[in-house]
């Protein structure tokens, strides 16, 4: 999240986090407060995420308050869109590298999944 919680927002996780389900789902809302160095934009070019930043977590929205997901929640419902590397991966081209990485390193693709580097 790039700002606080709307006072609406706020009403609304008050009102359905708390809910009680006989369905078998999980979720989790996380709310981290972040500070230092992982807030300088001059860092961004030193971490295989660059886009993350402190607030970059959970499932991609597109929007002015989110942007991106973090590659740790892998969500296979994102291959429908051809793009989807590019909410994990930035546009700076890090996705283009580690593909060359891939080929080069793990020709064979042994090791992989639905969302891995696609070489």
């Amino acid at each position: 999240m790039k700002r606080g919680f709307t006072r609406d927002e706020a009403r609304l996780i008050y009102k359905y986090l708390p809910t009680e389900t006989t369905e078998d789902v999980g979720s989790i809302l996380a709310v981290y407060s972040c500070g230092g160095a992982v807030n300088r934009p001059e860092f961004a070019d030193l971490t295989p995420c660059p886009d993350a930043g402190p607030t970059h977590k959970g499932p991609p929205y597109h929007n002015q308050q989110y942007e991106g997901c973090y590659t740790n929640y892998p969500d296979s419902n994102m291959l429908a869109s051809p793009f989807w590397p590019h909410l994990y991966y930035g546009e700076q081209g890090l996705y283009p590298f580690l593909q060359r990485a891939k080929r080069r390193y793990e020709p064979d693709n042994i090791f992989h999944h639905a969302m891995s580097i696609r070489a």
